[in-house]
């Protein structure tokens, strides 16, 4: 058996993710400075929504809303009051909040599809 200082699974997925971050963080401040009006899923909170709700972009409605729920749940500051883990907990509820309002109406969702999928946004 490995001692746990030696393995661990999720080593390199904060590293994959803080560079993901970075590279969506740089095109967003040179498409800031290109003077360019924000777009639709700019005005929407950003990019990623389905990563963020844990789902691929062809998920139906009803997996939507099981997978904001559960990670609602999961996530809600209200459970993690007085815990060293509030502070990250509400900002990822925030973030799968506006997930959730980006994907659960058709309409946001068709403008979020067409901005962010089809590669004119991140």
């Amino acid at each position: 058996r490995r001692a746990s200082a030696e393995f661990d699974p999720r080593a390199g997925a904060d590293d994959a993710r803080k560079a993901r971050d970075d590279q969506y963080y740089a095109r967003s401040r040179a498409w800031a400075a290109s003077g360019a009006a924000p777009s639709a899923s700019a005005k929407l909170g950003g990019a990623r929504h389905y990563l963020a709700l844990g789902l691929s972009a062809d998920a139906a409605t009803p997996e939507i809303k099981r997978s904001f729920r559960d990670l609602a749940k999961k996530h809600h500051p209200d459970r993690h009051v007085a815990k060293p883990t509030a502070a990250a907990a509400g900002a990822v509820f925030r973030r799968i909040n506006a997930a959730y309002e980006a994907l659960r109406d058709r309409t946001t969702r068709r403008r979020y599809d067409a901005d962010v999928l089809a590669g004119r946004a991140d």
